[in-house]
């Protein structure tokens, strides 16, 4: 079950935030300890349907709370898109979480700076780099993909070919 820090309101400090996203991840961890699910945080950007962006959007507080709720059993969802567009070393980031990752969210955008996304493959995450990262670790999870390009039945098509093919590419 994929999980966030929530919206970062303008009133709300990093410090106060970060403390609360962190009491609140770890307490559902509490609360669902012994269910069938495994809680994923994601280095998450903003949905369309939320007012401000993700509290954790920048790397540093991603971090700084991927660490504190590690012993929580937490593990990570990385979205690609959202690590290429907002931070300055990708790989980097991915680097530092690659021992907690479960899942992968396989996403693309067409800047950095700003989440526009385009078809996998075709923007600013670096897929061959993150994909040789992984297999280097060991990691064998699930990739799941953000198809937005608007590009219909096409264009998952062409993501999943691009995802499979990246992927298989990389001793």
């Amino acid at each position: 079950m994929r999980v966030t820090a929530g919206q970062a309101h303008p009133e709300t400090g990093i410090e106060e935030g970060t403390r609360w996203a962190i009491d609140s991840l770890i307490q559902l961890a509490q609360q669902t300890r012994g269910l069938p699910i495994q809680l994923v945080y994601e280095n998450h950007a903003k949905p369309g349907v939320w007012e401000y962006t993700d509290f954790s959007q920048p790397p540093p507080i991603f971090l700084k709370i991927a660490r504190a709720v590690r012993a929580s059993g937490i593990k990570i969802n990385f979205d690609t898109g959202n690590a290429a567009a907002f931070s300055d070393d990708p790989v980097g980031l991915l680097a530092q979480v690659i021992q907690d990752v479960e899942t992968i969210h396989a996403s693309d955008s067409s800047t950095r700076g700003a989440l526009n996304h385009t078809l996998l493959g075709t923007g600013c995450s670096p897929f061959p780099q993150y994909f040789a990262l992984l297999k280097q670790a060991g990691w064998n999870g699930w990739i799941c993909m953000e198809e937005a390009s608007n590009l219909d039945k096409a264009g998952i098509q062409k993501a999943a070919a691009y995802i499979r093919q990246t992927w298989q590419s990389i001793p």
